[in-house]
């Protein structure tokens, strides 16, 4: 029963990183209509700059100083790939893959391959029927929420908020009303950025980062926002935390080296269930 709950509780920490780097793509997708694949690699910036600022700075405020790194770095990706959205078809999503390894390359450069880990915010657990519970893993959850409350009321309150909605729904129309297409969407790359890195940054304390750990976020995150065709932050939680307990029974119940795969066939299984539905006339968003 222990291992059965601890396999839950691992799970949904796992599960609110994927959960955060696939509402971070939703919000640039809602805006822009781009995948953003280097989404998982600028949430691994998050972490390695967390490692290096926990080491002079408070937790929170090298967490902080992350997220803010990490957006800043999604505002350069951002405007790359915006100014070639008018080439060919497919030049973001290629441009963002690209800058995914290129990102990958810079972190070896700066930071080595050596998987790099950082003290959590505590190291004090709690014990749930027998299972332990992490306050970082508590701490993604609550982010995952608070996220959830303040995109809601960002986008139906905020005149920035409906300003990129408008973008999204409408682009010839928000530009005859003075909407700078350009500005709306690297406001979005810069919000999906510092989720990314927010979460990424609290997360790296539970398991090291390497080089290559963006491979890894990049397609669960993508699937989490499959899941939620996209659009809908709340059904990519639901898609983000279930995947993150799949991926955790794995681990716990014997194939720990099948977590990739079982987030890859979860992303299979999605867009085949969401090509079969389009065929049969189901409408998706």
């Amino acid at each position: 029963m222990s291992q059965f709950l601890q396999a839950i509780f691992s799970g949904l920490g796992l599960g609110a990183l994927y959960a955060a780097i696939g509402i971070g793509l939703v919000v640039i997708h809602r805006v822009t209509h781009v995948i953003n694949l280097a989404q998982g690699a600028v949430a691994v910036l998050g972490a390695y700059v967390m490692s290096t600022a926990v080491q002079s700075l408070p937790w929170f405020i090298a967490v902080l100083l992350s997220a803010i790194a990490a957006s800043i770095a999604a505002a350069v990706i951002g405007l790359l790939v915006l100014s070639a959205r008018d080439t060919f078809e497919y030049a973001p999503i290629i441009m963002t893959l690209g800058i995914a390894f290129v990102a990958q390359a810079l972190f070896i450069l700066i930071w080595g391959q050596i998987p790099h880990s950082y003290p959590p915010v505590s190291s004090h657990a709690f014990t749930v029927l027998g299972a332990f519970v992490l306050p970082q893993q508590i701490l993604l959850l609550a982010i995952i929420i608070a996220l959830l409350i303040v995109l809601h009321a960002f986008f139906s309150t905020a005149y920035l908020g409906k300003a990129l909605s408008a973008a999204a729904m409408n682009p010839r129309s928000a530009q005859l009303v003075g909407i700078n297409l350009v500005r709306a969407g690297v406001v979005a790359f810069v919000v999906g950025g510092f989720i990314a890195g927010l979460s990424g940054a609290v997360f790296g304390a539970l398991v090291p980062v390497t080089p290559e750990s963006h491979i890894a976020l990049a397609v669960a995150g993508f699937a989490a926002a499959v899941f939620g065709d996209l659009d809908s932050p709340l059904r990519t939680v639901a898609g983000g935390l279930g995947l993150g307990i799949l991926t955790s029974f794995a681990a716990a119940y014997g194939f720990p080296q099948y977590q990739e795969v079982v987030a890859l066939g979860a992303l299979v299984i999605l867009l085949f269930t969401r090509t079969i539905w389009a065929r049969r006339g189901g409408v998706l968003t």
